[in-house]
């Protein structure tokens, strides 16, 4: 529908995450900021997602391999928000890097191309290119199941997609 950032389908409040956002929208935010505070800002490739989202662990998420309880916002997670809207950011405890956030919420969009495994795919980080009519998200949200939230968790979409599970995370250039 009409659908928007600005008129996601839930009350936001200025403490909830950016959501209902297409990869248009966040590049011309990503235009936006680097403009504003003169510094470069980009979305991360997948590989940096899921590296900062586990904290440099070798575990499914930063904290072990299990998602417990009151640890994300999913469908039977344990938070306030489960499986209803998301909840606002920092609303759970911040991984060893400081992120919050990390398991479930929002989907990030990343800045990767899709592709279908990673025969090929760059091994220092960077974006990989692939199939960009589709573009990967990464993680999931307050509308997942648990096994749905592992930083590995991987999907495709359209550019244009909109939805009130996805957001994104953005990385300065240094």
């Amino acid at each position: 529908g009409n659908r928007d950032w600005r008129h996601p389908g839930f009350a936001q409040t200025e403490d909830g995450p950016v959501l209902c956002v297409n990869y248009f929208d966040v590049q011309a935010y990503l235009e936006w900021l680097s403009k504003k505070t003169g510094h470069a800002y980009r979305l991360l490739s997948e590989s940096e997602t899921e590296y900062v989202s586990r904290a440099g662990a070798t575990t499914t998420f930063w904290w072990g391999d299990e998602i417990g309880t009151g640890r994300a916002n999913c469908i039977g997670c344990g938070s306030p928000w489960d499986n209803a809207h998301p909840g606002p950011v920092g609303s759970f405890a911040a991984n060893p890097f400081g992120l919050y956030d990390t398991a479930g919420n929002a989907l990030s969009w990343v800045s990767d191309c899709w592709t279908a495994d990673y025969s090929g795919a760059p091994t220092d980080g960077s974006p990989a290119t692939g199939d960009c009519d589709l573009h990967d998200l990464r993680g999931g949200s307050w509308h997942s199941a648990p096994k749905g939230l592992r930083p590995a968790a991987r999907s495709r979409h359209w550019f244009s997609l909109r939805n009130t599970t996805v957001g994104f995370r953005v990385a300065r250039t240094l």
